[in-house]
């Protein structure tokens, strides 16, 4: 049974999902980008509270994909051909930290033409590219709160060398990609403020850099320290 009453809210508010379900005009995809952990979590609760639907689900499938291939869409598209095999739908619950251009255009069969009964939710960070044709495909929305990467991020441009090796120091040492992509992200949200005045250089070096990290197996120093190295001071 579907319950369509808001429940205490999470970290990040969903009521407009809530809202969309009651007067029955939720939407096949949606796309957002944010707080890889807070979303989930929020949106667990939305499917518990709506549609009874949890971990272990037979019509639900969550998975975290560090870069999302081309293989994964392939799996995705055939998945999402299936039956219900319960009374409400199919929903497919997917973060990802970066995707290629090849998976984009893989996607675009799943989304342009959908099963009926499937619902998918994309989690992305914030500035994460993706191809005009899939971004039409979701109905976007954008949670961003302030974090280390964008305290740090608005820092970096105009800090010395030393200065920017120290800000960067922890996400080198641990080798996360995903901190990386974080403040990556923050990093062209700082550019893109002031972009009538950023250098063209800093705009092709941060996406030399996206294109880095949405590698296979990509290396976090040699990126970030490359940054460091060339990006004009601010």
């Amino acid at each position: 049974m579907i319950r369509t009453k808001k429940p205490s809210s999470p970290s990040v508010n969903l009521d407009y999902l809530y809202s969309a379900l009651s007067l029955e005009r939720l939407h096949h995809a949606y796309l957002l980008q944010g707080d890889e952990s807070a979303l989930i979590k929020a949106l667990k609760v939305f499917l518990k509270d709506t549609f009874s639907m949890t971990d272990g689900h037979p019509d639900f499938f969550f998975k975290i994909f560090d870069t999302l291939t081309i293989d994964d869409s392939r799996l995705l598209n055939g998945m999402g051909l299936l039956r219900s095999l319960s009374s409400g739908p199919r929903v497919f619950l997917l973060a990802l930290r970066s995707i290629t251009a090849e998976a984009q255009h893989s996607l675009l069969k799943l989304l342009e033409d959908p099963a009926p009964g499937v619902l998918f939710f994309l989690i992305a960070p914030p500035g994460v590219f993706l191809l005009p044709t899939l971004f039409s495909r979701f109905s976007s929305h954008s949670f961003t709160p302030a974090s280390v990467a964008d305290t740090n991020a608005s820092s970096f441009l105009s800090a010395s060398l030393p200065e920017r090796l120290s800000l960067i120091g922890d996400i080198i040492e641990e080798k996360d990609k995903k901190k990386a992509l974080d403040f990556l992200n923050a990093l062209e949200a700082v550019v893109e403020a002031a972009k009538e005045t950023a250098p063209l250089e800093t705009l092709q070096a941060l996406v030399l850099a996206r294109s880095y990290l949405s590698t296979r197996s990509p290396s976090v120093k040699m990126i970030l320290e490359s940054l460091a190295l060339t990006l004009p001071a601010k």
